[in-house]
């Protein structure tokens, strides 16, 4: 009985483990993991967060997502994304799923930004069910020489 109990614990202790590099293969092979989210919400949004030399840019896959539904706010250095997409099925009622990928109901995204954005420069444009954000970074201040007084 002891050999079993030992085996098991063994078995528990490297499901973190395997748990992570089964993750890993699946964004290596291209697998969507959007499913995988810390959003108290059931799904989370695929996002892109690039850098040019000007500003950073964030585009979100709101596919199916109305304009009016989406809401977008700044504060500090994080880009709150959030709002909802209704049901595909709210016409007809299916038996059953044989694959059900897209996640529906409200979601909510926060990026903290990597540099600061001047807050009085954000654009934002919904097309084609794409959300871009366009944040233009703060410029650097400029060093200033102090004098110094007797």
């Amino acid at each position: 009985m002891h050999f079993i109990k030992a085996r098991f614990d063994r078995t528990l202790g490297e499901m973190p483990e395997k748990m992570q590099r089964l993750f890993n293969e699946m964004i290596r092979l291209g697998c969507n993991t959007s499913f995988i989210s810390d959003s108290p919400f059931g799904w989370a949004p695929e996002a892109d967060l690039y850098e040019t030399d000007h500003e950073l840019v964030l585009t979100v896959n709101l596919a199916g997502v109305r304009k009016e539904d989406i809401e977008v706010s700044f504060h500090g250095n994080s880009l709150r994304v959030s709002g909802r997409r209704s049901s595909a099925y709210h016409e007809e009622r299916p038996n059953r799923f044989i694959l059900l990928e897209m996640g529906a109901g409200d979601f909510e995204r926060t990026f903290r930004l990597p540099l600061r954005i001047d807050d009085n420069a954000i654009e934002a444009i919904f097309s084609d069910g794409l959300l871009t954000v366009r944040m233009k970074r703060q410029r650097k201040p400029s060093a200033t020489q102090v004098e110094i007084r007797e």
